[in-house]
């Protein structure tokens, strides 16, 4: 498959660009694709989780402070 970078300059600076940026020829088989796709849900799921866990932190000593003060 060839991968090439749309073309979203003036017909005068198509050329040129086209001289400096060339097309790649990229394939992505099955299993890289599935890889890849497994990397990005992982993160994805493991920082929301590391966000909850920061917020309930932050939840817990808000909590521990304000309980302190007599509120």
């Amino acid at each position: 498959m060839w991968v090439c970078f749309p073309s979203i300059l003036s017909p005068s600076l198509e050329l040129s660009a086209s001289m400096i940026i060339p097309c790649v020829i990229a394939y992505l088989d099955p299993g890289a694709g599935s890889m890849l796709l497994q990397a990005i849900v992982g993160g994805t799921a493991g920082m929301l989780v590391f966000v909850r866990h920061l917020w309930r932190t932050y939840q817990a000593q808000r909590g521990s402070r304000s309980s302190m003060d007599g509120r």
